[in-house]
């Protein structure tokens, strides 16, 4: 299984993980052979990309577990459906059509967040291999859910019992709810924001504070983190350029996951950064954008390299990743296919990276590159 952009897609491919809609329902399911009309309405969707099986990419290989999500797709689809609901009551309640107290559905939202860190504690062996594909009408929506996964996750690497870890995904989960109160055609925009507009995108952080506060029900905890999400170590966030242990460590957190986030998803003015490229930014900008401390613990928990992704070793052989977890994320197991003059191996031969220390990874193919076709042969 490898993730591609949409427009590498090729008829006859088989789609590996099924594409759902805002609303819960299948675009495309697991299975499907595409074929031009089903690209075209990808396209038409704002999709951005698509696992597709290896089998179909002249790989011919069945991975003997494909990767598991730390959290299920039947709660990521959950979630999406309430950070939406979520928002839309919030304008309603902007627009006077529904009591404000009734703003935030807090039950629901208490359920997600307590489902997510229950997952998450069951899984705790378990890294972040997959990425989500998010078309351009559930960005937001899939990005608040995105970022209370890694905030759980990194709280529970910094020892946080199960409260605290509510809590602060909670905060995480709605951390961008002050985006209600800025106008859609900002939010939405599909190009960078000019200066004008992003000074009026830099109140969010103010309102979604307002927003949480309200909510009896809510740990005023959860509150400060969409009011500090946006804050930096180095004192040069906003809204209120406070920094290093000024900062709540809730905050440090999700600063440093919105920002990963944000750069390891497809948008439409550029591709998505690789894992391990993101963390390597991260990594540069410990104890001066972000708190290096709160950046190790994240780190620990994803998978530089994915199930799927196609690499070149030190050596010179191609192959995929095949299996990786968070016990050494750097060094995952790798089935190799090519050697070094691009013949091909047969049969594949497997390597788990721990236990060669003289071989390491020197390039990764991302959804936008072809292996070279010497080493397809």
């Amino acid at each position: 299984m490898k993730k591609l952009l949409v427009q590498h897609l090729r008829p006859g491919m088989v789609v590996a993980r099924t594409v759902y809609s805002l609303s819960g329902t299948p675009l495309l399911k697991a299975g499907i052979i595409l074929n031009q009309a089903y690209i075209d309405h990808l396209h038409q969707k704002g999709v951005p990309a698509l696992y597709i099986k290896d089998e179909q990419d002249d790989f011919e290989v069945e991975l003997e577990a494909e990767a598991e999500d730390v959290v299920s797709e039947e709660t990521r689809l959950k979630g999406l459906v309430t950070v939406k609901e979520v928002m839309g009551s919030i304008k309603q309640v902007m627009e006077g059509r529904r009591a404000r107290f009734h703003g935030v559905n807090e039950v629901k939202v208490q359920s997600l967040a307590n489902e997510i860190v229950d997952q998450i504690l069951s899984h705790r062996d378990l890294a972040v291999n997959l990425s989500d594909i998010r078309g351009k009408d559930e960005y937001n929506y899939a990005h608040s859910i995105q970022v209370g996964i890694l905030s759980i996750m990194t709280g529970m690497t910094l020892g946080y019992d199960q409260n605290r870890l509510r809590d602060l995904g909670i905060g995480a989960i709605l951390h961008d709810i002050g985006k209600v109160r800025v106008a859609e055609s900002i939010v939405n925009k599909q190009v960078p924001l000019t200066p004008q507009e992003y000074e009026i995108m830099k109140r969010h952080p103010e309102y979604g504070f307002d927003i949480i506060r309200q909510q009896t029900d809510f740990s005023i905890l959860s509150a400060h983190v969409a009011f500090q999400h946006h804050e930096r170590f180095n004192g040069n966030g906003y809204p209120r350029g406070i920094k290093a242990e000024e900062i709540h460590e809730y905050g440090r957190i999700v600063a440093v996951v919105d920002a990963y986030d944000a750069l390891t998803c497809d948008r439409p003015f550029r591709t998505a950064y690789l894992p391990h490229e993101a963390v390597e930014m991260l990594m540069g900008a410990g104890n001066f954008m972000f708190d290096f401390k709160v950046v190790r613990a994240f780190v620990d928990n994803i998978a530089l390299y994915p199930v799927g992704t196609l690499v070149e070793l030190s050596d010179g052989f191609r192959g995929m990743v095949i299996a990786a977890s968070r016990k050494n994320n750097a060094r995952p197991k790798v089935r190799l296919f090519w050697d070094p003059l691009g013949a091909r191996l047969t049969p594949p031969t497997d390597i788990d990276l721990l236990d060669k220390p003289n071989l390491v990874i020197t390039k990764v193919y991302n959804s936008s590159q072809e292996v070279p076709q010497a080493a397809r042969s």
